[in-house]
């Protein structure tokens, strides 16, 4: 899989009216997801346990995110 493909997958996100705190939270997670991701496309051999560690990867972040603007 290539990076770009990785980072496609765990896009940035962030709201206009969201607080400079909240922002800086969500781009933490994403960019600790995105290195860990990264990580495992390296280490890990293609496949089915690759995909599906990534796309946990994915329900993480988005977990994440939403503990965060639910605060």
């Amino acid at each position: 899989m290539e990076v770009k493909d990785i980072e496609n997958k765990f896009p940035q996100t962030s709201e206009p009216d969201e607080l400079p705190e909240n922002k800086q939270a969500h781009d933490t997670i994403r960019n600790m997801v995105l290195r860990f991701a990264i990580d495992l496309n390296t280490i890990v051999p293609d496949g089915y346990d690759k995909d599906s560690a990534i796309s946990y990867l994915g329900h993480i972040m988005k977990a994440a995110h939403a503990g965060i603007a639910n605060g």
